[in-house]
This record gives C-alpha cells, sequence and structure tokens, in this order.
C-alpha cells in the first residue's frame, strides 16, 4: 500500500512538472497537494513498519517530532484545499479575469503562506 502511495504521488508531480512554462493553477495545487501528501506518508511509513515488526518503543522525542510534523502536513493539506476550492470560485465565477487573478506568482505565494501558516499553528499548538 506504501508503494502505491507513493508512485500515484510521484505520477501527479512528474505531470505537473512536464506542464507548459505557466502550468494551470488547478494542476500546480494538485502538484502541491501530492508533494505533502507524500511526505506525510515518508513521515508515518518508519513507525507503521516498526509495528509490523514488533518494535513497540519509540523515544519521546521521536514521537513528538512525528506529531508535529504529522500535524505540519495536515494543516498545510487543509490550508491548500480552502485555496483550491477558492481557486475553482475564481475559475467559475470570474471566468475573463481569473488569468489576471490567479497568475503563477499568486499562486506560489499562496503556497508559501500556507507552509508558514501550517508550521506556525502547529508550533504554537506543541508549544502551549
Amino acid at each position: 500500500m506504501y508503494i502505491l502511495t507513493v508512485w500515484e504521488n510521484v505520477l501527479i508531480i512528474v505531470f505537473g512538472v512536464n506542464q507548459s512554462e505557466s502550468p494551470d493553477p488547478q494542476y500546480f495545487f494538485l502538484q502541491q497537494l501530492s508533494i505533502s501528501d507524500l511526505l506525510e506518508t515518508a513521515n508515518m511509513f518508519p513507525s507503521c513498519s516498526n509495528n509490523k515488526h514488533k518494535v513497540v518503543t519509540m523515544s519521546l522525542v521521536g514521537c513528538f517530532t512525528q506529531l508535529y510534523f504529522f500535524g505540519c502536513f495536515v494543516a498545510f493539506q487543509l490550508i491548500l484545499l480552502t485555496i483550491m476550492s477558492y481557486d475553482r470560485y475564481l475559475a467559475i465565477c470570474n471566468p475573463l479575469r481569473y488569468s489576471c487573478i490567479m497568475n503563477h506568482s499568486v499562486c506560489v505565494k499562496f503556497v508559501f503562506m500556507s507552509w508558514l501558516v501550517a508550521i506556525g499553528m502547529v508550533l504554537i499548538s506543541v508549544i502551549n
């Protein structure tokens, strides 16, 4: 199952890279979602494989680190899904101005800010 998940995410990333110079924002966001899903899967796989081999101990620091990164990836995915819904809203309700509003630099800024907000949200909840 792990290999299938990794394979499908890598395929989505590769097909997103092979787009033209200015990819459609929808595919750019799907590519970012696949990268996040790939990182989340890679984060959770070591502990799952240890449980399969009857190793049930994990250090407290390792547990908190894994939980922190899992929270970051999930928070990023939720924020990105919200941005993707806004992207589709603009494409449907404002089709004539869509390319002016959602250009590639705006998409990159949205993704960068999503990572910052996700990392900050999880960091604040871990500190408290």
